[in-house]
């Protein structure tokens, strides 16, 4: 008998693979690049986020910044704003928004396609 081997998504155009579903902690992102970008994985209260790792702010990556599961945030950690990983939203500077990326697992490794 033959091991059954993972499916890959059905439509695989534009969209990169990142890291195992295993390997996103609550309070450690996952960080990697596909397709030219930068990007940015977060596991939120159990679920998982997607973002261009840039602060949007001033761009600077956010991949060292501080999580809050709980809270849904993260916490740039250049100059301290705060982000909304819901909806990528600014808490400290409204006009300043995360770039949120589609996402999708498969066969735990989680895939994610940037804009």
């Amino acid at each position: 008998m033959e091991p059954v081997q993972p499916r890959l998504p059905e439509d695989t155009s534009g969209w990169y693979e990142g890291p195992k579903v295993a390997d996103v902690t609550a309070a450690k992102p996952a960080a990697f690049e596909g397709g030219g970008a930068k990007i940015l994985v977060l596991r939120v209260k159990d679920e998982l986020r997607a973002f261009r790792n840039a602060c949007g702010h001033v761009g600077l990556p956010l991949d060292r910044g501080m999580c809050d599961s709980e809270a849904g945030t993260i916490t740039c950690p250049w100059h301290g704003f705060r982000f909304d990983t819901d909806t990528g939203d600014c808490l400290s500077k409204p006009e300043c928004r995360l770039e949120p990326f589609p996402l999708r697992v498969t066969a735990g490794v989680v895939w994610v396609k940037p804009a």
